[in-house]
This record gives C-alpha cells, structure tokens and sequence, in this order.
C-alpha cells in the first residue's frame, strides 16, 4: 500500500480492513504465483536430488547465458564487462573475474542495471530493508518475481509444506494501528489464506488473546521472525502452556535464528522450525531441509563465500555472502 492509503487505512474498521488487505493480497498473489509460477516450479522441482556435477552444468548454462545478454543489453554492464568475454570463463568458479557492483551504483543509477528489451514502466519495484545500509530500490520483472517465489514454493514442498494452505504471519508490516490497546491484534487476507498478526503488540497482557486466536485457526504454517514467534512460546513456556497441534510447521526469516529461540519454539509448539535465508535483492537463497541442514539452492544464484581479503574460504571457515 502507498502511504496514503496506509493512513486512512488505519482509521478504518476492521472489517474494512480485512477487505483492504484482501485486495491487496490478491494483487500480490497475480505477481507473485499463477501459471508462470507453477509451471517453473515443475521445472525445478526435480533439481533437489541432482549431483553437484549436474547442478554445475545448470548453473553454467545459465550462467553464460546471462553474461551474454548482460554484455548486449545492460547498459551498466556493458561498460563495466568491456574487454571481458564467455571464452575468458571455464566455469562458475571463474567468477572472481567478474568486477564488483558496488552499493553505490544500485543507490545512484540503479535504471542503468535494467536490460533494454525491458520498458521501465511495466517492471516491478522491490525495496530492499536497509538492514545492511541505505535501502535499495530494485527493478525486476514479473517473470523473475515468479521465478523466486516457485524457488519459495519448492522450499516450503522440501520441509513438508503444503504452500497453498492456510497460514498466519508474524512480519514487519504494521497491519494493526499502533495505538490499538485491544484484540484481535491481526488482520486477515482472504485470497492469500494468511492471518497476518501484528509483531507490534505482543505484550504480556496481549499475548494470551493471540494464543487464543492461534487455537482456533487450523494453520498448515506459521512464517514469522523468530523474535516474534518466540515471545509467544516463551510466554507459553513460563506459563506451563502448550501450543502443539496449532500448526503443521513453522518457517522463519528475515533475523537470525539463535539456538535457544528454535528450541523454545519447537519444545512449545511441538513442530520443527524450518529456517530460511534471503534477500529482496534476489541474489541468494538458503533453506533447510527436513534433515535441519542448511542447503544453498545453487540453482537460485550462485554464491561465493568470502574470507575478508576477498579470497574464496574453505569450509568450515566463517565468511562473507
């Protein structure tokens, strides 16, 4: 929603505000999913189980086929990979010959990262948290949007997640206006099946009209921050209070983990937490598996793990993304 919007929205009433929500989830689920979504997803659904071998042969093909196209119709690149060619590359692990882009361009002229064959005003725009720094503004368009969430999708298929069911959500949005002092402290989106709950108002006095609302949803997951998912079953925890059978499973993203936050959580809720690591940028995507392990989805992007003098770490070794 745009700013505008946002501030009527919150002198509305709830009901008004469920319908808004409602509407703006159908939106984002025309980009975000539909038939290009699925019909990609069929396509790498099978990748889970391919050799390193293999997975290197598609990360190289698609590897050269954006350098190439890069060269030809990002004007950025196309100055910055002068005297630089696919013959100078004999595979994906050639990559330190690639310059850096630096924060600044995508700050200053992130237009001059757009491809040509692209009119600017059919892309979307995809602002980055600032976690890191100033926030970004990235230009991307629908088909790549897609393309990542069916990579979404695949993760949610891999910890056992029916992605098309019902879910409820603890983010960053403000879906609940601040000054609110009584339930229900989340709003829901009917076509996107998710009850979003505000991470704003889990005091104690609040928590236990949340575990209230929880019990009475049948959830295929839970997707929250892991500080807002654990106020809760630390509060369920102190007060003798189990929360199993809530959901099927619960995912986590966008903060760090930490180990007693995931064992407070499952011990409470009586399901696994499946962790997952990316960015707005798109440039990364790291899940783990029903196993607990963390896997980089290397037919995502390719990643390289850095020591601080730039020089590629061994495993084992703490790095830079």
């Amino acid at each position: 929603m745009n700013a505008r919007i946002e501030r009527i929205y919150y002198h509305l009433p709830v009901s008004i505000q469920n319908l808004l929500l409602s509407i703006y989830g159908y939106n984002l689920q025309k980009i975000r999913h539909g038939r290009q979504c699925h019909d990609f997803l069929q396509q790498i659904e099978g990748r889970v189980t391919l050799s390193k071998e293999k997975l290197e042969e598609i990360q190289w093909k698609i590897f050269s086929k954006l350098l190439i196209e890069s060269k030809e119709y990002v004007p950025y690149y196309r100055d910055a990979l002068k005297g630089i060619s696919i013959q100078d590359f004999n595979s994906v692990n050639d990559l330190q010959k690639l310059p850096l882009l630096e924060k600044s361009v995508l700050r200053t002229t992130p237009e001059s990262l757009i491809d040509e064959r692209y009119e600017k005003k059919k892309l979307l725009v995809v602002h980055t948290t600032g976690t890191t720094g100033t926030p970004l503004k990235i230009f991307c368009s629908s088909e790549a949007r897609k393309k990542n969430y069916a990579f979404y999708s695949r993760f949610l298929q891999q910890a056992g997640i029916n992605y098309s069911g019902k879910r409820a959500t603890f983010g960053g949005r403000i879906v609940v206006p601040n000054d609110q002092d009584k339930p229900p402290f989340w709003r829901y989106s009917f076509f996107q099946k998710n009850i979003l709950f505000s991470s704003y108002h889990l005091t104690e006095k609040n928590i236990p009209s949340y575990i209230l609302a929880l019990r009475k949803i049948k959830l295929e997951y839970i997707d929250s921050y892991p500080s807002s998912l654990f106020i809760i079953a630390k509060y369920a925890q102190q007060q003798s209070i189990s929360l199993d059978g809530i959901t099927k499973a619960i995912t986590t993203s966008a903060e760090t983990l930490f180990p007693e936050q995931r064992k407070v959580i499952e011990d409470v809720f009586g399901v696994s937490v499946f962790d997952q690591y990316g960015a707005a940028e798109m440039c990364v995507f790291v899940g783990q598996c029903s196993h607990g392990l963390y896997h980089v989805h290397s037919d995502y992007a390719i990643i390289e793990f850095l020591r601080e003098d730039g020089s590629p770490a061994m495993p084992g070794e703490e790095a830079e993304v």
